[in-house]
């Protein structure tokens, strides 16, 4: 189940959305699932957290969202949890990968355009290949992992670090 509200600021604008989406469609979801008799991965977001602890959260971390997004996609995980027992939630941040929008995309589109790029310095995260992301899940699903799980990409940066990098990848 990847179907989600992903937009943070959009959240914020449209809360009864966001909860439409990520709350209560998952729970239909994982109520589908449950009366199927099937096996749910659904995918979450480290944005339950508040980003205060200062080191990677474990999936032992108790859950402390700031914005509606992160509200809502707790919300979710909470549903789909209260409908079946056969679920596996995976955290993960900072996706990116083909055919997406995403920071990289945005990073690259103002340099082609002329645009400042502009990021901010105490936010932090790990970006994390979606390649690498449906590989993890696949191990998780052939195993039936059930319960949370974290997955992404290792090390982390802050956003300015992480628009650095791509400039400098492009040779800017």
């Amino acid at each position: 189940h990847a179907a989600a509200m992903t937009d943070v600021d959009a959240c914020e604008r449209d809360p009864d959305a966001a909860y439409r989406v990520n709350e209560e469609g998952t729970r239909l979801v994982a109520r589908g699932a449950a009366q199927a008799g099937a096996f749910l991965i659904a995918i979450s977001t480290d944005y339950v957290f508040d980003g205060d602890k200062g080191a990677p959260y474990v999936e032992s971390d108790r859950p402390n969202p700031i914005n509606v997004y992160g509200h809502s996609k707790l919300a979710g995980e909470q549903a789909a949890l209260s409908e079946t027992d056969r679920v596996c939630l995976v955290r993960t941040a900072w996706v990116f990968g083909l055919g997406k929008h995403h920071f990289i995309t945005m990073v690259l589109n103002r340099l082609r355009q002329g645009e400042p790029v502009r990021a901010v310095i105490d936010k932090y995260g790990s970006p994390t290949s979606a390649k690498d992301l449906v590989a993890t899940m696949l191990r998780l699903a052939e195993r039936k992992a059930t319960g949370i799980y974290h997955a992404a990409g290792a090390g982390s940066c802050n956003w300015f670090e992480y628009a650095e990098h791509i400039l400098k990848s492009v040779g800017r």
